[in-house]
């Protein structure tokens, strides 16, 4: 009877001794569909090191209905293969285990460079049409399987196939990043969080970049050959009306040398009430200027080229400023003349008065 109850007490403890990612993994009801194709072995003696998600979309064009199946048909004729794969109900299949190379990325490339996205990477397909949009149901399980992963590796990336691959590759088509934005922010435990203030009476302060603010940086918005020293930066918190009429407050990244113009300029527009959705570091975003424009976030800082060229964008130097930018991306809708001129007052030259292509989001002291 001792013997009994010591086992039963030992098999207690091995069961409450057992990882949560176990139990989560159970809840998530991940079906396992192992293929013989499109990944490659990791010797357990080497194993890989994990730090990215990539989500991607798949369909089958002869399908009218989008299943796993005719998805898995694709993905075979290819010989290509995700880790994970979430249909359009939710249900979440696991083709390749994740200590092995899937082959779902192709020729990408990371903020930071590095061109080894398969090998560092988890791969997530989503099954729906390039016409239709992920339902609530996948983005639901996206989110709990992100989490999941998030709990078992210290994940520095989650992108959409299209931000590594630009040009190659469109999908995840019509995808929410927002729906995923909130798992994906490490910058937030290094720049002062958002949030709603009590006082209508404006808030500045300018501070030079911390050392997590740097590392933070070094992983997303500061990129090889970037033309300013990180010394050379300096985080400017600033308070706005939010279009709902709070008082906010945000944060921005600029040159140390247009950093008291740009408080002051903010401070002009506060004074006006001129309402602004959000003001948060690039690398809220991992540095991916489309995910911050979807999100109609107003940043600064970000060492990348002007869109379609290798040209370094006045974001590189930290002297330019986008605002509302999903408001005004192609027509001025909230930036009217009396915005334009509290700017131009401190020194920014609008984008709007380009001769060429116009820029209505977009400020910077030289007119560039």
């Amino acid at each position: 009877m001792k013997t009994f109850f010591a086992t039963l007490v030992l098999v207690a403890i091995c069961i409450v001794s057992l990882p949560t990612t176990v139990a989560h993994a159970s809840a998530l009801k991940i079906v396992q569909k192992p293929v013989s194709f499109g990944y490659k072995t990791v010797a357990s003696t080497r194993p890989r090191t994990i730090d990215t998600i990539i989500v991607h979309a798949t369909y089958n064009p002869t399908l009218k209905t989008q299943t796993f199946a005719g998805a898995f048909s694709e993905w075979k004729a290819n010989a290509v293969s995700p880790h994970y794969a979430i249909d359009r109900v939710g249900v979440i299949y696991q083709l390749v285990a994740e200590k092995n190379i899937a082959y779902h990325a192709g020729v990408a490339t990371l903020p930071n460079g590095d061109t080894n996205v398969n090998t560092r990477s988890i791969g997530i397909e989503m099954i729906y049409s390039n016409k239709d949009t992920p339902s609530a149901a996948q983005y639901a399980s996206l989110q709990a399987l992100i989490k999941n992963i998030q709990s078992r590796y210290n994940i520095g990336y989650i992108l959409g196939h299209k931000q590594i691959s630009p040009g190659r590759k469109v999908d995840p088509w019509n995808f929410d990043y927002t729906k995923i934005s909130s798992l994906f922010m490490p910058a937030t435990s290094v720049f002062a969080p958002p949030v709603t203030l009590s006082t209508t009476i404006f808030q500045r302060a300018i501070a030079p970049l911390t050392i997590a603010q740097q590392s933070v940086m070094q992983q997303y918005s500061y990129r090889a050959r970037c033309p300013v020293s990180l010394g050379d930066l300096r985080a400017i918190n600033v308070s706005y009306h939010d279009f709902n009429g709070a008082v906010e407050q945000g944060t921005l990244v600029v040159h140390k040398s247009i950093a008291p113009q740009t408080v002051d300029a903010f401070q002009a527009l506060f004074n006006q009430k001129f309402p602004i959705h959000s003001i948060r570091p690039i690398d809220e975003y991992q540095g991916m200027d489309a995910s911050s424009v979807a999100a109609d976030n107003t940043s600064a800082f970000n060492c990348r080229p002007v869109s379609g060229t290798s040209v370094l964008s006045q974001h590189a130097y930290g002297t330019a400023i986008d605002i509302n930018p999903k408001e005004n991306t192609n027509v001025k809708n909230t930036l009217t003349a009396a915005v334009v001129s509290i700017m131009k007052n401190f020194g920014f030259q609008w984008g709007g008065n380009w001769t060429a292509k116009k820029d209505y989001q977009h400020f910077s002291t030289n007119g560039k």
